[in-house]
């Protein structure tokens, strides 16, 4: 039996409503953005609205659930009109929702999955390190676990998505331990912004 390589119903919908919708409020402002290096608050928003931010996470922690095609077919629609909208997005779920709803407790996700599936909030992703660049097998950043929570010693830069009003937590990539082939075992670790300030203040 062939395979069915057509979109459905819905990814058709869908890719009309994200094309409308880049089309129609990105292109307009896309150039402005960029000639004054800013950030959209708003139109991050209404991504969120849209069910952009979360496609594979289930309702009840706020996502859409509408798919991996529908999430490549959102991107890419949106990376026809503006790159950096599509890189918010793409940053946004792969880099920050999906290490959460993957391998995160359940505290974690009903905690942060339904601001960061809203478009309210956005997590960073801390990979990039001075000496070993985004080489992630060459990270020197570790973690270690005491008692309810991770200590993490080192250093990151160009952190993904770090630097807006709504970055609330960020997934910090370190070494956690040795894998039985001796090599680096390497972990995501969400880190609230609140402690991630507190520390930098010198407040407890």
């Amino acid at each position: 039996m062939p395979l069915d390589f057509d979109l459905t119903d819905e990814q058709q919908m869908l890719r009309k409503m994200v094309r409308n919708f880049a089309e129609k409020e990105i292109a307009p402002i896309a150039q402005e953005l960029d000639d004054k290096e800013e950030f959209s608050y708003e139109l991050t928003r209404r991504m969120g609205e849209l069910g952009l931010f979360g496609p594979f996470v289930p309702e009840e922690y706020g996502g859409s659930n509408v798919g991996y095609i529908s999430y490549i077919i959102a991107v890419e629609e949106i990376a026809r009109i503006d790159g950096s909208q599509a890189a918010t997005l793409a940053a946004g779920n792969s880099l920050g929702i999906s290490p959460i709803y993957y391998y995160g407790n359940e505290e974690q996700k009903k905690f942060w999955l339904p601001d960061l599936c809203s478009g309210n909030a956005l997590s960073s992703f801390g990979l990039t390190e001075p000496n070993a660049g985004s080489d992630a097998g060459a990270s020197k950043t570790a973690a270690i676990l005491e008692g309810d929570y991770w200590v993490i010693n080192g250093s990151k830069i160009f952190i993904t998505n770090s630097t807006t009003d709504i970055s609330k937590v960020c997934v910090v990539q370190a070494m956690t331990g040795k894998r039985e082939d001796g090599k680096n075992e390497l972990s995501c670790i969400p880190v609230s912004y609140t402690h991630l300030r507190a520390h930098e203040t010198g407040r407890n």
